[in-house]
Parts: structure tokens; C-alpha cells; sequence
């Protein structure tokens, strides 16, 4: 993956977080997957099993054959759900976190962060943080078997000017502004649907109320039950907070980019801010994810 003329402790560094990159995005899949189908056969379930009792007495194998489907979808939805455990969030919030952790160690050492300007070794220093990286998730390793460095080259950093185009730019126009406008879409489209629910429910169960058709009123819970759903799947992608975290942040490094030239600091204590910067959110998100899925308080790049 990278040229014999780079220093082996850089390149192990680079591998290993495109490995941990890997790892934490197949978990990750792997839960958005399981909370997206348990969130759409729950659904399915709800309007089955009205379905069922509407049309059992008209058709009474296609009623039976609606309630089993509604039962099937019920049970493979609870299934899903569960698949979506504290330990499978944290192994995946703590392999994005050990991917984040050492990508900041390669850019600090391209660049001439204070650990690189303070090691008597470069090379010691940095194999001796990326074991210590590696330690903290020895007990995840299991989840990267299959998992090899892909061919993402090395950054092309050499220089403080190149840290800003290749790392902060990268991060502020190429993750946090772009993920916040698909983030800030996808809540918006779903609150749509989710507001649409409660006036279909506001007028279905005024008329079934109004002119005794009990047919619709059948469908009052499914509704209502959708529209809960929509709103349980927002509040736990965190969608509104990764929005106000990710702007934040990239306000942040635009303005310590944009004072660097008359900051008093080094360049290494301006690389070593804007690390800071992004090391405080990474840390929040995963700190947030862990502690909301734990039940104690209520699952990048």
C-alpha cells in the first residue's frame, strides 16, 4: 500500500488505521442495517395484522395468511432490534475511535506536530503510540479478521501548508459541512413524513369517530405507531446533535485556519489545536453514543 521510502512506523500507523477505518464502517453497517429493518418490518407487522382483521371475514385464508406475515414480520423485527446491542455499539464507537486516534497520529507526524518536534525518536515515539492505540482495542481484533489495508495512499503532507489543504480543508468541506446537509436533509424529510402521519391520524380518527367507521379507525394506531417509530429512529441517530457537533466543529478549524498566520503559537501548537479540535469531537460523539445506548441516559467518517 505505501512506497518502500516511507518510514515503516509511519506506514504501520497508516495501515492500521485504514484497517480500523474498515472495521468500524462494517460495524456500523452492520447496525444501521439491523435498526432500518427493524424499524420497517415493525411497520410492515402493524399494517398486516390490521390488514388481517379487516379482510378475515371477506377472505378468510387471506386473513389468516396476513396475521401469520404480520406475527412473522413482528417477531424478525424484535430479532433485528436486539442485534443492535450496547457492546456491538461500543465495539464499533471504539473502532472509529482507534482509526480517528491514529490517523491524527500520521498527520501530527507529516506535519511536525509537538510530539514529533519533541521525540528524540520519531520513530520510537510513534510505534510506541500506536501500540498503546492498539492495546486499548486488542479485545475488538476479532472484528477484523477478513480486514486488510486498502490502497488509500498516504497523505501528501510534508509541510504546515499542506496539513491545512490535505487535513483541514479535507475535514472541514469533505466531512463535517457536506455529512451536517445530508444529515439536515434526511431529518427534515423524515419529520415530513412523520408530521403527514399525525394529520393522517388527526383525520382518520375524526372520521371514524364522526361516522362510526370502525374500518378506519382500525388504522388510527398504525398511523400513530408509524409516526412514534420516525420519531424513535431520529432521536436515536442523533441526527440534530451530529448537525450542531459537526458545524460546530468545522467552525472551529476555520477559525484557527484562518488565524494561523497571526496566532503567536508554532506550527506545531497550531497542528497540534486543530487535532485537539477534532480529537474533542470524536470523543463527544462516541462518549454520547455509549452512554444514550446504555439505558443509563435514555449507534462516520
Amino acid at each position: 500500500m505505501i512506497g518502500p521510502a516511507v518510514r515503516p512506523a509511519l506506514a504501520r500507523a497508516w495501515d492500521q488505521h485504514c484497517i480500523w477505518s474498515l472495521t468500524a464502517s462494517r460495524l456500523k453497517q452492520r447496525l444501521d442495517r439491523s435498526r432500518a429493518g427493524a424499524l420497517a418490518l415493525g411497520l410492515a407487522a402493524a399494517v398486516l395484522a390490521v390488514v388481517a382483521s379487516q379482510v378475515s371475514a371477506l377472505v378468510p385464508e387471506a386473513g389468516r395468511a396476513a396475521g401469520v406475515a404480520a406475527t412473522t414480520c413482528a417477531g424478525f423485527a424484535t430479532m433485528l432490534q436486539r442485534r443492535a446491542t450496547t457492546d456491538k455499539v461500543r465495539a464499533w464507537t471504539r473502532a472509529r475511535s482507534a482509526a480517528e486516534q491514529l490517523k491524527t497520529e500520521v498527520y501530527s507526524d507529516l506535519a511536525g506536530g509537538s510530539t514529533v518536534a519533541h521525540a528524540i525518536d520519531r520513530d520510537a515515539e510513534l510505534n510506541s503510540r500506536t501500540a498503546r492505540l492498539l492495546e486499548d482495542v486488542a479485545d475488538l481484533q476479532h472484528h477484523t479478521a477478513g480486514i486488510t489495508a486498502d490502497r488509500k495512499p498516504l497523505p501528501a503532507v510534508a509541510n504546515v501548508g499542506d496539513y491545512i489543504t490535505e487535513r483541514l480543508e479535507a475535514q472541514i468541506n469533505g466531512f463535517y459541512r457536506p455529512k451536517a446537509a445530508i444529515y439536515d436533509t434526511r431529518v427534515r424529510r423524515l419529520r415530513a413524513v412523520g408530521t403527514t402521519l399525525g394529520v393522517a391520524t388527526v383525520i382518520l380518527s375524526a372520521l371514524a369517530t364522526g361516522y362510526g367507521l370502525s374500518a378506519l379507525g382500525a388504522w388510527v394506531p398504525v398511523a400513530t405507531t408509524a409516526g412514534a417509530s420516525l420519531t424513535a429512529h431520529i432521536t436515536a441517530a442523533r441526527y440534530d446533535h451530529l448537525i450542531i457537533e459537526y458545524l460546530r466543529t468545522a467552525q472551529q478549524l476555520e477559525n484557527l485556519r484562518d488565524g494561523h498566520k497571526d496566532a503567536p503559537g508554532t506550527d506545531a501548537e497550531f497542528i497540534d489545536a486543530c487535532e485537539n479540535v477534532i480529537s474533542v469531537e470524536n470523543q463527544g460523539w462516541m462518549t454520547r453514543w455509549n452512554t444514550d445506548d446504555t439505558g443509563t441516559t435514555p449507534q462516520n467518517e
